[in-house]
């Protein structure tokens, strides 16, 4: 035998051996493959979870959730206060400075998807605030396009309760970076203007939002929004009526209304610090012949106005000041959580021209034309004790309803939070700087002999509120007004002691206030 002889031979051997274990005898069948192990569904997640219930807020769907109803309210009850208010007539606004529990906010909502991508709200509000011009003069109530008939000097204070439309939109979302949202909601202009009454640690938004940058807050419209992935860029742009809620296209004028910030940490991922800055723009014009509504006053949290639009002149007639021309509103943004610990701030630029028009007369007659300018801003400070941030981030603006049924409820979550805050507004209001007739003084009508044009008014408020997630608040609130050289020259703005007293009155003016809201 040569020597390949029993190297052959061995892997003869070795091939039947395996033939022998591997294949099936003659007449045997061959085993059945061996099946995959079922692949476990995953913990966290509900299969089945049912067609109604309560989670974050009441819901009703059908078996193929291509159908989801959300019913929500809302109702904010306030006890409010005022020291510095006294001495005050019944028509100069006694009110303000008595004790008053008053409702505040009652709101109905609708809302739901249609097939995963058509989202809708209808919602209704009753709303009630007192308000009262520093001059002794009424101002326009709260129901937009409304305004009762009112004299100098009476029916000075009163509070307005009225029903009005808010958050009734439709919302389109095929592409979530690429959304469209047409109806009544807030404007996409500034981060606390984006954030829901029922989210903020204070009984109203700070001075300089809503008495400066966007006194409106709501606008008719349609805008384009979307997010990147963990918020880490959002956006939204849109055109607008400009005439607020209730007053759709009163001049035919759009205005051009945006906001976007960055998250730059983000991009890893939601668990990085959510570090945020931003940028807010508005630009939009009134037609003088056809809007015929104050322009709107700076006022303190319960109403009093600081500031209103108007004034009775040597004549006695009642002067209102109306928007009219261009309108620039510009702003920035920061918000820095850190652990239990938030802070936050945004400054502002506007320019608004305006006319100055008699009583009565506002569609024909126009005495001067000015503006309206100046800065504005507020810095936020806040802290958690018990569980963190349980009412969710602020200024996402408005967006359809989010509700994971898929997802175990978590559980409930309670926390205390403690802000403080300091707003102002460092603005001149020119009532002839465009043209007209010459200049009268906004205080005390007279022509030629008020030299100051400066409206200068801060606010320093601190809170503390009690959560239950956002579905029950329980707030107490303090707030001093300082308008530094009030009842003078150098500053248009007043207290209820400047009504009184002109320049020897004082020029601070306080409020207490708490709320309890249920919000579901």
């Amino acid at each position: 035998m040569t020597p390949r002889g029993p190297v052959r031979a061995l892997v003869f051997a070795a091939l039947a051996a395996f033939g022998a274990t591997a294949l099936p005898a003659r007449g045997e069948e061959a085993p059945a493959a061996t099946e995959a192990p079922p692949v476990p569904e995953p913990a966290n997640v509900v299969l089945d979870p049912p067609l109604m219930g309560y989670r974050d807020g009441l819901y009703l769907r059908d078996e193929r959730d291509n159908f989801r109803f959300y019913p929500q309210a809302q109702v904010d009850i306030d006890l409010r206060g005022a020291f510095g208010a006294g001495g005050l007539s019944e028509a100069q606004g006694a009110a303000l400075g008595r004790p008053q529990l008053g409702l505040r906010r009652a709101k109905v909502t609708l809302a739901g998807d249609l097939f995963k991508h058509y989202n809708w709200s209808l919602g209704t509000e009753a709303t009630g605030v007192p308000r009262l011009d520093a001059s002794g003069l009424g101002a326009q109530g709260l129901c937009a396009g409304s305004p009762r008939e009112r004299a100098p000097g009476r029916d000075a204070v009163r509070t307005d309760l009225c029903v009005r439309l808010t958050d009734t939109w439709l919302n389109v979302d095929f592409l979530p970076p690429v959304q469209v949202m047409v109806g009544q909601f807030r404007a996409p202009f500034s981060l606390e203007n984006g954030t829901d009454a029922s989210l903020l640690p204070w009984a109203e938004r700070s001075l300089a939002v809503r008495g400066f940058a966007t006194p409106n807050g709501e606008d008719v419209g349609l805008a384009v929004w979307g997010a990147a992935p963990h918020r880490y860029v959002q956006y939204a742009v849109g055109v607008f009526g400009g005439d607020g809620p209730g007053r759709s296209g009163m001049d035919g004028q759009m205005d051009v209304i945006g906001r976007a910030f960055v998250r730059p940490l983000n991009t890893q991922g939601p668990d990085h610090p959510r570090v945020q800055v931003g940028a807010s723009v508005r630009y939009g014009q009134r037609d003088p012949k056809r809007v015929d509504y104050d322009l709107a006053p700076i006022t303190t949290g319960q109403g009093f106005a600081l500031w209103g639009p108007g004034y009775v002149d040597a004549l006695g007639r009642e002067t209102r000041v109306l928007p009219s021309g261009g309108d620039l509103a510009l702003g920035l943004e920061w918000r820095v959580p850190h652990g239990r610990y938030a802070l936050q701030g945004e400054v502002f630029y506007v320019s608004r021209d305006t006319r100055e028009s008699v009583r009565g007369a506002e569609s024909t007659n126009t005495e001067r034309l000015g503006t309206l300018s100046g800065g504005a801003g507020y810095l936020q400070a806040s802290a958690w004790i018990g569980d963190w941030f349980v009412t969710g981030e602020p200024g996402l603006g408005p967006r359809p309803t989010e509700v994971y049924l898929y997802l175990p409820p978590h559980s409930k979550r309670v926390g205390f939070e403690v802000a403080t805050r300091l707003s102002g507004i460092f603005a001149v209001y020119e009532g002839a700087s465009r043209g007209g007739e010459r200049r009268v003084c906004p205080r005390t009508g007279d022509a030629g002999s008020c030299a100051g044009t400066d409206l200068r008014l801060f606010e320093l408020s601190a809170s503390g509120t009690f959560w239950k997630e956002r579905a029950f608040r329980f707030t107490v609130e303090g707030s001093v007004y300082f308008t530094p050289d009030s009842g003078t020259d150098q500053n248009l703005a007043g207290t209820p002691e400047t009504l009184l007293h002109g320049a020897d009155g004082s020029e601070l003016v306080g409020e207490m206030s708490s709320r309890f809201g249920v919000t579901f």
